[in-house]
């Protein structure tokens, strides 16, 4: 990397790459431009192949390579670019207390537990839509009625509705409350079908995953 700092006389000798900057500006660049109107050598002409050129012509024109300084990147960031006198660097800038608390934030979103948990909300998520496809698929199979499909499926939403939040326990918990109830007020078959489909897989995730 290289930088130059523009001058109102690269400006205009170079218009077409440099005239969007404005003076004082440092810029960075990948390399040394292959075309270039140097203020230094053979003014007011084009050369081509500059980048070529001995570094002597580079650095009278103010070219100068971009040093990246050692910093610790937990509490300091680059700051702008300055000028050493032989080459150009970053400036080192101690984070605020406001981006050391977004920076702990973000990498404790990304710990062990973090992940672990947003694997469960992604896995609820797809049973929740499971399910409801389960219900949907019964409906155009004819299995279920249109007031059956409409009822099993206000009945499980409250239920399932957890899952969306990754706590598949409180599904669990809900469900087996559920069919403790069942058990004095049976469930029509077709309810039923569809209840103990449920139950079953989420009892099965937790048993595998927990």
């Amino acid at each position: 990397m290289i930088a130059i700092e523009i001058t109102q006389e690269l400006k205009d000798l170079n218009k077409d790459k440099l005239s969007r900057y404005d003076v004082g500006t440092i810029i960075e660049l990948q390399s040394l431009p292959k075309s270039f109107y140097s203020p230094t050598y053979y003014k007011g002409h084009r050369t081509d192949g500059y980048h070529t050129l001995n570094n002597s012509i580079h650095q009278a024109d103010g070219f100068y390579e971009l040093v990246e300084p050692v910093f610790d990147s937990s509490i300091e960031k680059l700051g702008d670019i300055i000028f050493t006198g032989t080459s150009y660097t970053y400036q080192i800038v101690a984070l605020t207390q406001a981006e050391l608390d977004t920076k702990a934030e973000f990498e404790e979103s990304l710990d062990d537990a973090s992940l672990t948990y947003n694997d469960h909300k992604e896995n609820g998520v797809k049973l929740f839509d499971r399910i409801y496809s389960l219900i949907q698929r019964n409906l155009n199979s004819g299995d279920l009625t249109p007031y059956q499909a409409k009822t099993i499926a206000q009945y499980f939403y409250p239920i399932l509705e957890p899952l969306y939040k990754g706590q598949w326990h409180l599904v669990k918990l809900s469900l087996d409350t559920e069919a403790e109830i069942f058990i004095e007020n049976p469930l029509t078959p077709k309810f039923l079908f569809v209840f103990n489909k449920v139950q079953t897989w989420v009892g099965n995730y937790i048993l595998n995953n927990y």
